[in-house]
Formats: C-alpha cells, structure tokens, sequence
C-alpha cells in the first residue's frame, strides 16, 4: 500500500530528483516548463519563463551566466515555473 502524498510534508530542497519527477507523474505538483515565448504576457512569470528558457537554449549566455554566479556545472538542468501543488487546497501554495 503506497503512501498518499501529503502537500504540509513535502520538501523540495533535497528531494531526490526521481522524487521529484513521481510527484510530477503523478500529478501531486504541477509544473510547467519555462518558455522563450511565454502564453501569458505582461508580468513576473513570463520574465522568469523567457530568463530561465534563455539559459536552457543559449549555451553561451547560460555558460557565462553560470560561471558570473559560480554555479559549477551539472550534467541535467531542468527549469520550471509555476510550481505548485495539484490539491485542490493547496493549489494557491505554490513551492517558492
């Protein structure tokens, strides 16, 4: 018998990464990737989309970027916005 998922325990910094990926499979956080040309213009989360999706598809500027910041470099990167949880009494509780 599997475990049901609960929003109050769930911690994202340390999750291992499979974790992470079943939670999303299994639609308990939804998570939408970042984009160069956002759906919905004119605010904070499609700047945040267009500045994560530019380090995603631009390997100089993401190169340059990381180095500036001394973020060492990692073999995945994966990069979403609008994180949060699927529950109907969670979803304004988003993981940021």
């Amino acid at each position: 018998m599997e475990k049901k998922f609960n929003p109050e325990k769930f911690k994202l910094v340390g999750l291992a990464l499979k974790d992470f990926h079943k939670a999303i499979k299994e639609k308990d956080i939804f998570v939408r990737e970042a984009r160069l040309i956002p759906v919905k213009v004119g605010d904070e989360l499609a700047l945040a989309s267009v500045f994560l999706a530019s380090l995603k598809y631009v390997k100089e500027y993401r190169e340059k970027f990381f180095k500036a910041i001394k973020f060492k470099k990692s073999s995945q990167l994966l990069f979403y916005t609008e994180v949060h949880f699927s529950h109907r009494d969670y979803q304004s509780s988003r993981l940021d």
